[in-house]
């Protein structure tokens, strides 16, 4: 019996490390791109060197999907750690995909349909290795759901180009070519195609990668770190045909203080880091600030303190970012909340740092940057417009010119004759140092004067907020839950319940104006955040006169659409 057509299915894949999890994962998140699928893959491991569960959750549909879900359709075990774990997430009549020698007496067969894969009886027959175990399984997923084998062939030859390329292959065949054999009465319908159009899939690392180069990037410097690291390994690998530099520092101090030299020197820069590394690049912001240096640094925020979980989420580090360093300075602070915002942010951070000569901090999280969606290419200008530069020819150079706007003339080393000097101590116009009182507060004032600027330049823009939906009841949120909360609206809809979503993307400084001006009438509004302590929800309540609940989330993992949408209704139908 063929189950009912739905527009959102997920599939959950899980084993052991080295067992080509994730991998699996990216192969089919690739095959229903070609197949005119949307899709959005979360994965999850532990923070081991080696070993340990691994799972991810593809959930697909013909419509975008903003995020994964917590119930599967399909689990595909590759150990029976998998089936232990996830039989919770099970739904009625979920088909398995199951290895014959590891099932036992864990699966009631009345509630599930069952593909059972002798897989090492399979492999022998062929005399391929076991690592293709994964391969086989994929192969009898897409024989279940109906589809021709040929794309999942193209996809393998794509991801595999020349190590076990041909052994993929061969067990993708293997699966597929078995379960038409002895499963074809399991055959089901999945969903319907989607429309032909180019779906790319990537991640928040790779967007974050792509929007750099559009803005102009050309230095990226870091040291290694969970869950930014994957940047560096991209960047340092195509850095030549890009034409840039990228520089793996000796620690965050050096790779925060080589971003600076760069902007100094005439070149857009980025560092990337998590919360450890950040905490070490503090001082330097402060620099950064004093200097009038632009700056981007990205921030991917994982659960801490100290090393806390390296390989999980959380939005733990909002209020670091807001005061890093120590003194009074501005400092552009911008939540990406998916991935396609993580391309178009890291873009246009490149450019704000240089329009207004300050630090910009880009916020994310492990949830976005290791996480794979389909998105429709952002149709961006490639961003690299230079500001306040000038080629100056007297050798006595105002570089902080006191002005109406706070920001001064930016003059490059080298370009001109212009003595282009910064100080670390407070300074005059000139960049010598200065302690009377007058030329100090007269200074301060010039810096903190660019706060008003930028606020009167982007506090109504979108890149302060955006609202989603037109219920009476509110959710807001800043950074990664806004995919989560746009499944959870979907998922409330349907239960007669409409919501209106606010996404809050610029944190410093904070559009208070228009957030009251969205929220105006609302007696209560429900804040979603990734932290025990309720951080965003404590800085709305110094701008907003309304109740609000804080629902949150500081397990490491990231919130799934039905634990927002329970939440909801209860608050709601109270």
């Amino acid at each position: 019996m063929k189950r009912k057509y739905s527009e959102v299915k997920t599939i959950l894949i899980g084993g052991q490390a080295g067992m080509g999890i994730l991998l699996s994962g990216r192969v089919l998140a690739k095959f229903f791109g070609r197949m005119g699928l949307y899709t959005f893959l979360h994965t999850e491991y532990p923070s081991l060197i080696r070993g340990g569960h691994n799972f991810c959750i593809l959930t697909v549909g013909n419509r975008k999907v903003y995020s994964q879900r917590l119930y599967a359709d399909t689990l595909i075990a590759l150990d029976k750690t998998t089936l232990e774990k996830h039989l919770w997430r099970l739904k009625h009549n979920c088909l398995l995909i199951i290895d014959k020698k590891i099932e036992g007496d864990l699966v009631k067969r009345d509630k599930f349909k069952i593909v059972e894969l002798p897989l090492d009886e399979l492999l022998a027959r062929k005399k391929l290795p076991l690592i293709t175990k994964n391969m086989v399984m994929l192969g009898s997923l897409v024989a279940i759901l109906g589809y021709g084998i040929d794309t999942m062939i193209d996809v393998v030859s794509s991801v595999f180009k020349t190590k076990y390329k041909t052994e993929n292959i061969e067990a993708t065949k293997l699966g597929y070519e078995y379960t038409l054999k002895n499963f074809k009465h399991l055959q089901e319908t999945f969903i319907d195609r989607g429309v032909e159009k180019k779906i790319i899939i990537t991640s928040g690392n790779e967007a974050i990668a792509i929007g750099a180069v559009l803005g102009g990037m050309k230095i990226y410097t870091a040291y290694p770190i969970t869950p930014a690291s994957p940047l560096l390994h991209l960047l340092a690998a195509h850095q030549r045909e890009l034409d840039i530099v990228v520089v793996q520092a000796e620690d965050e101090i050096a790779a925060i203080n080589i971003a600076i030299g760069a902007w100094y020197a005439g070149a857009r820069a980025i560092t990337a880091t998590s919360g450890p590394g950040f905490s070490l690049m503090c001082e330097s912001i402060g620099l950064a600030g004093l200097t009038e240096t632009p700056l981007v640094v990205i921030l991917a925020q994982r659960q801490g303190p100290s090393t806390g979980l390296p390989t999980y989420t959380s939005q733990s580090d909002l209020k670091l970012a807001l005061q890093a360093s120590h003194g009074e300075f501005p400092k552009i602070v911008i939540a990406p909340g998916d991935i396609e915002e993580s391309l178009v942010l890291t873009s246009t951070a490149l450019d704000l740092a240089e329009r207004y000569q300050v630090p910009v901090i880009v916020l994310v999280d492990r949830y976005i940057v290791e996480s794979y969606k389909a998105i429709d290419f952002p149709n961006i200008t490639p961003l690299f417009e230079r500001h306040y530069v000038v080629e100056e020819r007297d050798v006595i150079f105002k570089r902080y010119a006191i002005t109406e706007s706070g920001i001064s003339p930016f003059a490059i080393p080298g370009m001109g004759n212009a003595l282009v000097k910064v100080n670390s101590l407070e300074h005059d116009e000139y960049g010598f140092f200065v302690e009377e009182e007058k030329a100090v507060e007269s200074m301060i004032e010039k810096r903190l004067r660019k706060m008003s600027t930028i606020y009167r330049d982007l506090g109504e823009s979108d890149i302060a907020a955006k609202t989603y939906g037109n219920g009476r009841e509110v959710i807001v949120s800043w950074g990664s839950t806004k995919g989560p909360i746009l499944e959870a609206m979907n998922i409330l809809e349907s239960k007669g319940l409409k919501m209106k979503y606010l996404q809050v993307i610029l944190l410093a400084p904070f559009p208070k104006d228009k957030i009251r001006r969205l929220l105006r009438g609302c007696e209560r509004v429900l804040v979603v955040e990734n932290n025990a302590t309720g951080q965003f929800a404590n800085l709305l309540k110094e701008y907003l006169d309304a109740e609000i609940i804080s629902l949150l989330k500081y397990n490491g993992r990231p919130f799934y659409p039905e634990e927002i949408a329970e939440r909801v209704e209860e608050v709601v139908r109270k």
